[in-house]
């Protein structure tokens, strides 16, 4: 799926790899059965909307930053509100991503995520130009 505006060109998720993509139905089975009902809900594919959601965001933040010039190093550390926030996706990440298996621990975590604001990064060179 594609995101685009009239202003500016949009990123192409179909074009990237998430984390996600490996997540299993046996994993999310096996998720719910350690947790408690109350800490995944009733409906565990629910939760996995939101993670997939929370992949998008970052991609697209990151995406946005490179479009307007920001190196990849400064993505996230922008202002304070756009660290909290990054920091706030990466911690809810981190907890998920260790629940179905896709992470071992946080220091993964930050390179799974570090990978797709690379993805989003590479495609938005596609539209300034490597020197930007």
């Amino acid at each position: 799926m594609t995101t685009t505006s009239p202003e500016s060109p949009g990123i192409d998720f179909s074009r990237m790899s998430f984390p996600t993509d490996k997540l299993t139905v046996k994993a999310i089975r096996d998720a719910d059965t350690r947790l408690d009902y109350f800490d995944i809900g009733p409906h565990p594919f629910g939760n996995i909307e939101a993670i997939v959601i929370t992949e998008r965001d970052i991609a697209r933040n990151a995406f946005n930053a490179a479009l307007s010039g920001l190196k990849p190093a400064r993505i996230g550390k922008r202002d304070h509100e756009s660290a909290w926030e990054r920091r706030e996706m990466l911690d809810g990440l981190d907890f998920d991503y260790q629940r179905y298996g896709i992470s071992s621990g946080p220091k993964q975590s930050v390179e799974l995520v570090r990978d797709i604001e690379a993805q989003a990064v590479a495609q938005a060179k596609e539209h300034v130009g490597p020197g930007r």
